[in-house]
C-alpha cells in the first residue's frame, strides 16, 4: 500500500524544490549583501559578521532613518550598531551599496593625502560620495590629528548633510564636548548636536533575546 497518494508526492516534492530554492535564493542574497558591504567601505574581515549580527539589535525600527551619534569605549559595539542601523534603513532585502557609505575617517584622512600625487580627483570625488549617499557611517571621529584640512572636510561633508536632512550616523570613543575641544570647530559640533541623536555606549549594547551570538 502506497503511503502517499500520487498527489500528495508530487505536492511533497514540488515544496522540496521550494525549499532548495529558497536556501539557494538567501545564500546568493548573503553573499550580495556582504559584497555591497565590502564595497560600501566595511572591510573584509568584517562585513559577513555585521551582516549576519545585523538584526540582533532589538531597537533598530525605533531609531529608522535617525541621524545618530555613537560614543563609547572600543568593544561596546558602536559600529556594529551602526551599520545595522543602515542596513535596517535599508532594507535587508533591497539593500543598494550606491545609497550606503561607511568612512573610517582617519583612514579617509591617509587616503586623500596618499591620492595626491597618483589621483588628485580622489578628494573631490569622495567629498561628494559622503555629501550625496543616503545613508553615511563615520567612523571613529576624533582619533585623527586635527588640522585646518581636517576641519574644513568635516564642515564640507557634515554641512551638506545636515542641510539636507540625511541620515548620518557617527561613531566615536570621545563625547561631543571631547570632540568640540579636539576639532576646535563650534559650528560643526552645533550641527551634529542639532541633527544626531546621542547615544553613551558604556557596555553592549541591546540585542534580541534568545540569540546565542552576542554583538561584538
Amino acid at each position: 500500500m502506497l503511503k502517499y497518494s500520487k498527489t500528495k508526492i508530487k505536492t511533497k516534492i514540488k515544496s522540496k524544490l521550494n525549499q532548495n530554492s529558497k536556501t539557494k535564493e538567501n545564500k546568493m542574497r548573503k553573499e550580495l549583501m556582504v559584497e555591497n558591504l565590502i564595497e560600501s567601505g566595511i572591510g573584509k574581515r568584517h562585513a559577513k559578521e555585521m551582516y549576519e549580527l545585523y538584526d540582533t539589535f532589538d531597537d533598530l525600527e525605533k531609531t529608522k532613518d535617525k541621524s545618530m551619534y555613537f560614543y563609547g569605549n572600543a568593544g561596546t559595539g558602536k559600529t556594529l550598531r551602526a551599520v545595522a542601523q543602515c542596513i535596517h534603513n535599508l532594507g535587508r532585502h533591497k539593500f543598494m551599496d550606491s545609497t550606503f557609505k561607511f568612512i573610517n575617517f582617519n583612514r579617509l584622512l591617509f587616503d586623500i593625502r596618499e591620492s595626491y600625487t597618483t589621483n588628485p580627483a580622489y578628494e573631490f570625488e569622495v567629498v561628494r560620495q559622503c555629501q550625496k549617499v543616503n545613508y553615511l557611517i563615520i567612523d571613529d571621529l576624533g582619533t585623527e590629528k586635527t588640522t585646518e584640512f581636517t576641519r574644513q572636510l568635516l564642515s564640507l561633508v557634515i554641512g551638506h548633510r545636515y542641510d539636507n536632512l540625511k541620515t548620518t550616523i557617527i561613531t566615536s570613543n570621545f563625547t561631543i564636548s571631547e570632540n568640540q575641544a579636539k576639532i576646535q570647530d563650534d559650528r560643526i559640533i552645533s550641527r551634529i548636536v542639532d541633527m544626531c541623536q546621542i547615544t553613551n555606549f558604556v557596555k553592549q549594547h541591546r540585542y534580541k533575546r534568545g540569540n546565542k551570538k552576542k554583538p561584538k
